[in-house]
């Protein structure tokens, strides 16, 4: 499977990657949209069939990855900042090494917050925004819970037991990983990461429509954006007023929200045809320039 290596840490490590080449490759414009999944132990594997699809109708050349921590890709606990900050500066050098950009970057719940803080650090890359949907912070809860469920969890049981203890946490998203890979790494280091990932997200979760970014940050990005929701009035993660919200902050957001089953499933087809005429209405008003 193909991978970039990222060496701006003490310890390289590697980004597993696939790379779907449009099918019809004689188009007069090709699109590249990156699609970023969500956080706590998520798959590219959930977007593959999506990805499949899009490449017949787009054109459309597809990236998907799996960030860093997170299924094939490999472990990194060293973090200068937040983890999300790491992240976004991750997918800009893969970006650059698969000579993407700019893209039109699709992020689902925290891989809409990436989506987004990749717009703001690096808006070279971006050709468009679409947040499927973003995490808010609807309910006053979502902020310690999203906090201990992703990261703080995990820290007293490495603590305690070692690196090989995170196999033991209930429903932990390490737990495909072999003790080898686990303990080639720093318990302290690890508890360290996780620590500043708790408080990063605890201190940016409050009052915002999306986690980390405020609105003011949401109105400096000056690119065509889209937001989805599922209009499940019960998900307290990804409200759809945080999803309102967000969408009036965004100065270029074509749309009202666009309600469709994107958490729900994945391989919907009102998701597919939703990104279809986003690209094509982007590519519509290129050929008026």
């Amino acid at each position: 499977m193909p991978s970039y290596t990222v060496n701006r840490h003490t310890h390289p490590f590697k980004l597993t990657y696939d790379l779907y080449e449009p099918t019809n490759k004689s188009a007069a414009e090709i699109t590249n949209l990156v699609m970023i999944v969500g956080g706590q132990g998520s798959s590219r594997t959930l977007y593959k069939p999506l990805a499949k699809r899009l490449i017949q109708r787009g054109p459309l050349r597809v990236l998907l990855f799996d960030r860093r921590n997170q299924h094939e890709s490999d472990l990194c606990f060293e973090a200068s900042r937040s983890l999300l900050e790491e992240e976004a500066e991750d997918t800009h050098e893969l970006l650059h090494h698969l000579n993407l950009s700019p893209a039109v970057v699709f992020g689902s719940s925290s891989g809409g917050r990436l989506a987004a803080l990749l717009a703001l650090r690096h808006p070279q890359d971006l050709r468009s925004l679409i947040m499927a949907p973003p995490t808010g912070n609807g309910n006053p809860q979502s902020a310690p819970w999203l906090a201990k469920t992703y990261y703080g969890r995990y820290i007293q049981p490495v603590l305690k037991g070692g690196m090989k203890a995170l196999l033991d946490v209930e429903n932990s998203m390490y737990a495909h990983r072999s003790v080898e890979e686990l303990e080639a790494h720093c318990p302290e280091d690890f508890a360290s990461c996780m620590r500043s990932a708790v408080q990063h997200m605890e201190r940016d979760l409050q009052g915002h429509s999306v986690i980390g970014i405020t609105r003011s940050e949401l109105g400096s990005i000056h690119i065509p954006a889209l937001v989805m929701h599922d209009g499940d009035s019960q998900d307290t993660l990804h409200t759809v007023e945080d999803a309102a919200m967000c969408a009036s902050a965004l100065p270029m957001c074509h749309f009202p929200v666009v309600r469709v089953p994107v958490l729900g499933d994945r391989n919907g087809q009102r998701v597919e045809l939703s990104i279809l005429e986003f690209v094509a209405s982007l590519r519509h008003e290129h050929s008026r320039l």
